[in-house]
């Protein structure tokens, strides 16, 4: 069969989070069909890779083709959320005459369709796979026929859960959350197929929805990495941090659990991998108690040097590939009840789940101090992730969801 992949997330081999998940997805679906991959922007490889030619090599022996954009091109200035400033005229307009969500609109211009009715024609496809459900929009406006759409996260939960942080919200931020959800909850009669990382995503939509599919995220299987390493006190946390979920994890957690930490674990440091960490997290900074890394070529170096990795996640949706790479990599796990959702993994006993900044405190000092505690649940959850989340096997049920 001839697939379409489209992305406007190049994916890049080592990158974290959704990128490592679009990467892997294509190749499995690569493995099984002829497979175009359609860039919607650039290649954008992370600081000083360790193989700069990785990419070319990966797409030359693993895709039929690539077609590669910059959307940016084509695309307007995104417009602004409701507000006062933009006036209520536009505001009215924007929430109650289109349709569509923000999302979708700021994507509505001739040239997005254009270039999907050019694709169409150029490149023989029997089924096309979208990234992001707006992107989707525009595709089915140029004629493409069998579109499956991937929804690594649902964005109307994640709307909803950050309006929630902040309160609920003022009236236009939740008119337009109810049309978000009103637009995804109507995805399964717009296309011909979903794609989405748990049974939990799926259960959005309601029961008895057949062209639903549960796509799960996964590991690349690694030996776990010797606990000799592990330095005193050691916390780290990894995750892209211009990522809303992940920059406001780690400042919760730098305010809110690690000085509870270190009043006890004085040796205590929250280690910040990931790439472009924005200004707030960089103030965090001070070299001894918080240490933010940024990118960097080789974040295994970190996972050793690592007493204990850390999730406190509390936005957003979908699986989170931070919790299943560190368990795959043998590393002892606190994580919230929201990082963990989906994956059907065992508080207690492939990690620790702590409901509160107090009990992730506790959590994080019990296992600093408890070097037998952390090999138990580090080789309890890595026995689980290989076990259940290995990208073959995500393979099989990506196939399922583009076979007719």
């Amino acid at each position: 069969m001839r697939l379409l992949f489209v992305s406007f997330m190049h994916p890049w081999p080592g990158d974290v989070g959704g990128r490592q998940r679009l990467l892997n997805v294509s190749r499995e679906l690569a493995r099984r069909h002829e497979v175009t991959m359609v860039n919607l922007l650039p290649l954008e490889p992370p600081p000083d890779p360790p193989d700069r030619d990785g990419w070319d090599r990966f797409a030359k022996d693993t895709f039929a083709r690539v077609v590669a954009t910059d959307c940016r091109e084509w695309l307007p200035p995104e417009s602004p959320p409701p507000s006062r400033l933009a006036g209520v005229a536009g505001n009215l307009w924007r929430l109650f005459v289109n349709p569509w969500p923000r999302q979708v609109q700021n994507w509505m211009v001739p040239k997005a369709v254009e270039f999907f009715r050019r694709l169409a024609k150029e490149v023989p496809h029997d089924v096309v796979w979208v990234d992001k459900a707006y992107i989707a929009v525009q595709a089915r406006a140029a004629g493409l026929a069998n579109v499956v759409v991937d929804l690594m996260e649902l964005e109307s939960v994640n709307a909803g859960r950050a309006l929630a942080g902040r309160g609920g919200g003022r009236y236009l931020e939740r008119a337009e959350l109810r049309k978000l959800t009103r637009f995804e909850a109507r995805l399964p009669e717009m296309f011909w197929r979903l794609v989405v990382c748990s049974p939990k995503d799926a259960a959005f939509f309601g029961p008895g929805r057949p062209n639903v599919y549960v796509v799960p995220n996964g590991i690349t299987p690694r030996d776990p990495v010797d606990p000799a390493g592990e330095e005193d006190g050691n916390l780290l946390f990894v995750g892209v941090m211009d990522y809303a979920p992940n920059r406001d994890a780690v400042l919760w957690f730098a305010r809110e659990v690690l000085p509870r930490v270190a009043e006890r674990v004085p040796a205590a440091a929250l280690h910040v991998v990931g790439l472009k960490p924005p200004d707030d997290i960089r103030a965090l900074h001070d070299g001894k108690r918080v240490v933010v890394h940024g990118g960097v070529p080789d974040v295994g170096e970190y996972y050793r040097r690592a007493a204990v990795v850390v999730a406190p996640i509390r936005l957003g949706s979908g699986t989170r590939l931070k919790v299943l790479e560190a368990l795959n990599l043998g590393k002892a796990l606190v994580a919230s009840e929201m990082a963990a959702e989906g994956l059907g993994l065992r508080p207690g006993v492939d990690f620790l789940q702590p409901d509160s900044p107090a009990a992730f405190a506790d959590a994080c000092v019990r296992l600093l101090g408890g070097a037998a505690e952390r090999r138990r649940l580090a080789a309890a959850g890595h026995a689980e992730v290989r076990r259940r989340f290995l990208w073959d096997t995500v393979g099989e049920a990506a196939d399922q969801a583009v076979t007719p």
